[in-house]
């Protein structure tokens, strides 16, 4: 059987819909959860002339509204041929929402101001064409007051998840059921579709605030497009403010809300490309005694850093001394350690205090109160910004500047073989004596694997630069089991060591040296099932490397190709990989012999089964090099492609791939999914990219999907 790659399948959710009739006419429609749908007569034929047809929408309640999306938009050729009018009230004399058809701008959505819509759809003698498809739904009210409880609840913005609407102000105030207590509204990450792709969010947007008022020393943040922001008030209660104008509508979003009991005040923080504020406990009142407060926050930017900017700060404690009550900021990139990058207290008026920057994707903010407290606390901005600055330096790390030369030297982790418990932050800048020459690096010695590739995170981490600072460009982040060899295209190399917690470990130790010799890699690997090997791809342009990886003979090979990138996100592969990119070779590499069984490049992270125990990995870097970060991790075994994987189905879009994609799929393989969307809702399957062996009848390769939560055998195929 010929090898070919298969699908990336889009997963995601729908609602219930019922449909009513297409040759319905003069109707009155109960809405209840499900969608109604409406179609003109004949649809998708063409209406006939002479009709007038009406449709009268009731709301379940009288507490919620009608709201209409056009799926199929009427096609006519002016109004006084066709029109669709939508009234807002139970018949024609109500006043006019809109009117549609062919020279008029069509909106996406309409809602009602009261339960009851009323539809007309009119023709005349002289033409006809093709008519309309709507969804009509049971709407929620705009705004209102909330109470939070314990127990974690759901807001929605009007219409969601089929559509929100235009022109729409809505105010929202959800207070905590009991008094001391505060309010929380975390983004759900499943179902989030909001449409203002805009780095303002002047389309739609949710302005967030603290308390019951929208002053603007009360402003927590917005949101837009597909950011996932949380908010904590410092009080028992806060408004949500939702608007849209009339040029885009989206699906709207969800979110959830609940209380948090007194005295909780620690909660995590997403930057996006609009600052957030944060609040002390109590602000702009006392915050309370006793407290240990931890506040984490990530931006979701590239570069990856953020500014802290302290507004106002009223911290009992004498700056910079800072002995009693005080706020401690931790930054990093998140893979390695925490450093600490400034403290306040006191009077900002009187001691100014900040900037602070991440240096990285992470800070986390520590805030601690004594048993006697006075003071109102703090409010902060915390946005995402491009300037970094110099880290603070351990004592324990030695020199910061070393002179590379063509004698090898040795550098090691502090306290080698034996990691220190505490946090370290190391930055040695290696130069070489003559400009001329380059630094190269090679790593001889260090842990066994730490690294977690699902959760990204590591005892320790190592980057490294290609210049004399943390500010040029990055070659390489290493954590975990790596063993690279580096080298710079100038005279100076820079490397970044941090710790978090590395107990147990001895970090690691290098050589390294000035050269005028052209870096090559590749080679022969020898694996095993035992333990994992690690290759990094090259860090010049215009290279190319070529491993032949053995694992003992009866075994396979399992080869993760992985980015080292925090902000990856699962993606469809670019259409041509030219530039950079990663080839596997199922077996030696020769090159007249077969082809490769496939090329991986983008920013996504990939697996592949061998189907023996040799392979040839092949690393191509363009004249722009792309591949900062990228690894390539290997392991003997009897791995097998043919497994049941069970998923859940959401809102939001999820990507299943045949085993191997990128790269041809193996042989003789029959790998299941399990797909559950849960009650009440259905699955639906979208095919965005499909190249498989063809057959009559698709005898030999195939997709198969079947209707039902139990067996395949007991399961209606569906195609």
């Amino acid at each position: 059987m010929a090898l070919y790659t298969v699908a990336v399948v889009l997963l995601g959710i729908l609602l219930p819909v019922s449909a009513t009739s297409a040759d319905a006419c003069d109707k009155d429609i109960q809405l209840s959860y499900d969608v109604e749908k409406i179609l003109s007569p004949a649809y998708p034929l063409l209406f006939d002339t002479n009709l007038s047809c009406g449709w009268r929408i009731n709301a379940s309640s009288t507490d919620r509204l009608v709201g209409v999306k056009f799926v199929a938009k009427l096609q006519s050729t002016n109004c006084q041929h066709d029109s669709l009018s939508f009234y807002d009230g139970s018949d024609n004399s109500s006043g006019l929402l809109f009117q549609s058809c062919n020279n008029e701008v069509h909106r996406g959505s309409i809602l009602s101001s009261g339960d009851t819509m009323y539809i007309q759809f009119t023709t005349n003698a002289v033409s006809n064409g093709i008519g309309f498809v709507l969804n009509v739904i049971d709407v929620e009210r705009c705004g209102g007051m909330l109470t939070a409880t314990s127990k974690k609840a759901n807001l929605t913005s009007p219409g969601f998840p089929y559509t929100s609407f235009h022109n729409l102000k809505c105010t929202c105030i959800i207070t905590a059921e009991n008094e001391n207590d505060t309010v929380q509204v975390i983004s759900d990450i499943v179902v989030y579709y909001f449409g203002d792709s805009s780095a303002s969010c002047k389309h739609e947007v949710v302005r967030v605030y603290d308390g019951n008022t929208t002053e603007a020393d009360q402003f927590l943040g917005e949101f837009c497009s597909t950011q996932m922001p949380n908010f904590y008030s410092s009080t028992n209660s806060l408004l949500l403010e939702f608007t849209t104008d009339e040029n885009i509508t989206s699906k709207g979003f969800r979110m959830q809300y609940s209380s948090r009991p007194e005295g909780d005040c620690s909660g995590t923080h997403t930057i996006y490309n609009t600052p957030i504020y944060i609040m002390s406990p109590g602000y702009p009142d006392s915050y309370g005694s006793d407290m240990t407060c931890v506040i984490s926050m990530f931006v979701m930017m590239q570069p990856p850093n953020m500014r802290l900017d302290v507004l106002t700060s009223d911290i009992e404690g004498n700056y910079p001394q800072c002995d009693t009550d005080y706020v401690r900021l931790l930054a990093g990139d998140g893979y390695g350690a925490l450093y600490p990058v400034g403290t306040f207290c006191g009077d900002s008026s009187i001691s100014p205090v900040g900037p602070y920057y991440s240096n990285g994707f992470q800070m986390k903010l520590l805030f601690k109160s004594n048993n006697v407290t006075h003071g109102k606390g703090f409010r902060l901005r915390v946005s995402h910004d491009s300037q970094k600055v110099i880290p603070h330096q351990s004592e324990k790390c030695g020199p910061q500047y070393l002179n590379a030369t063509t004698n090898p030297k040795f550098l090691h982790s502090p306290g080698y073989p034996v990691i220190s418990l505490y946090r370290d932050n190391c930055i040695w800048t290696m130069s070489a004596s003559n400009p001329s020459m380059l630094v190269r690096i090679v790593v001889i010695d260090l842990d066994d694997p730490t690294f977690n590739y699902v959760d990204v995170r590591c005892q320790y981490s190592v980057e490294f630069y290609n210049g004399p600072s943390i500010f040029n460009d990055t070659i390489f982040t290493w954590c975990g089991d790596s063993r690279p060899t580096l080298q710079s295209t100038g005279s100076s190399m820079t490397v970044q060591f941090q710790t978090i917690y590395a107990s147990r470990l001895k970090g690691f130790r290098l050589i390294y040296f000035s050269t005028n010799e052209t870096y090559r890699c590749g080679g022969t690997v020898n694996i095993t099932k035992d333990w994992s090997r690690t290759l990094t791809g090259p860090y010049q342009n215009s290279q190319d490397c070529h491993w032949t990886i053995y694992a003992p003979a009866n075994t396979n090979i399992q080869v993760k190709v992985r980015n080292f990138n925090p902000f990856m996100r699962p993606m469809s592969p670019p259409k041509t990989c030219d530039a950079d990119y990663v080839e596997i070779y199922d077996g030696n590499y020769d090159e007249t012999g077969p082809s490769a069984a496939g090329r991986w490049c983008g920013q996504y992270s990939t697996d592949y089964i061998s189907s023996g125990h040799i392979i040839t990995a092949r690393f191509h870097s363009g004249i722009i090099n792309k591949y900062r970060g990228i690894q390539i991790i290997l392991k003997a075994g009897d791995f097998s492609a043919s497994r049941t994987t069970d998923l859940s189905a959401y809102f939001s879009a999820q990507y299943i791939t045949s085993p191997n994609y990128p790269f041809y799929y193996p042989s003789n393989i029959e790998p299941t999914w399990k797909i559950d969307a849960g009650k009440y809702f259905q699955v639906k399957i979208k095919v965005i990219f499909s190249h498989l062996e063809s057959s009559v009848g698709c005898q030999n390769d195939y997709v198969e999907a079947f209707d039902g939560n139990y067996t395949i055998k007991h399961s209606h195929p569906l195609v």
